[in-house]
Formats: C-alpha cells, sequence, structure tokens
C-alpha cells in the first residue's frame, strides 16, 4: 500500500524542522538525507513545501511516485497560493493513501508529536 504524507503549515511554522529534526530519526536517517526504508519498501521525503521551491506538482509526483512513501510539505489547503489540494488530488491519482499533518505551533513538543504521528501512520 502507498502512503503519502502532506505536512502543511504557514511559512515559517516549522514544517521543515518537524521532518528535518524529529521525524528522520525515527525513520533511521540523518537531517542530509532523502531516501529512507521502512518495512523493507522504499521512500522519499521533499521537506521544502511546493510553493517555497516553485516546483511543478505534475513533475515532482510523476518523478517520485514509484516510491511507497513518500512525505511532502505544503501550504494549508485554504491559504492562497497553496497547491496542496492539487498534490493531494495526483497522489490519490497514483493510488497513494493521503494523510495531511497540520503544524501549528513553533513549539519543540508539538514537532516531535506530529513527527510520532507520521512515523506511525507510515509503519502501520
Amino acid at each position: 500500500m502507498k502512503k503519502a504524507v502532506i505536512v502543511t503549515g504557514t511559512h515559517g511554522i516549522g514544517k521543515s524542522a518537524t521532518i528535518r529534526e524529529y521525524l528522520k530519526p525515527k525513520l533511521g536517517i540523518s537531517k542530509n538525507h532523502k531516501k529512507f526504508e521502512l518495512n523493507t519498501k522504499k521512500g522519499f521525503i521533499l521537506s521544502q513545501s511546493f510553493e517555497e521551491g516553485q516546483r511543478d506538482p505534475i513533475i515532482m509526483i510523476a518523478k517520485y511516485c514509484h516510491y511507497t512513501y513518500l512525505v511532502l510539505a505544503g501550504r494549508p489547503i485554504n491559504e492562497d497560493g497553496s497547491l496542496t489540494q492539487k498534490v493531494k488530488e495526483l497522489l490519490i491519482k497514483e493510488n497513494y493513501n493521503v494523510e495531511i499533518v497540520e503544524i501549528i505551533s513553533s513549539e519543540q513538543k508539538h514537532y516531535e508529536e506530529k513527527a510520532t504521528i507520521i512515523f506511525d501512520y507510515l509503519k502501520k
């Protein structure tokens, strides 16, 4: 089963920090790595949001949809200019089960909790 998580939050709230500082160690990879293995299947992480990176969702999803697991970042769906809904729809078309995890606080404990939620979703 293919799974994707879109970590959402406003600019500068800590999407990348949650992924880099708290999720990656749970996945057994360093802060600089983007590829991981879980349950003998391969995954990929893009911690910079599509909006910040000015990435085309169609091109990016096509490039990475061969991975079983994807962890991506985006702006909240209701924010002007957000690509999250488009990314979610593209992932569903590629047979991913998609979970959206929203970062709403810049506190370390919040990041830790959200990283655990992401990891547990991918792991099960």
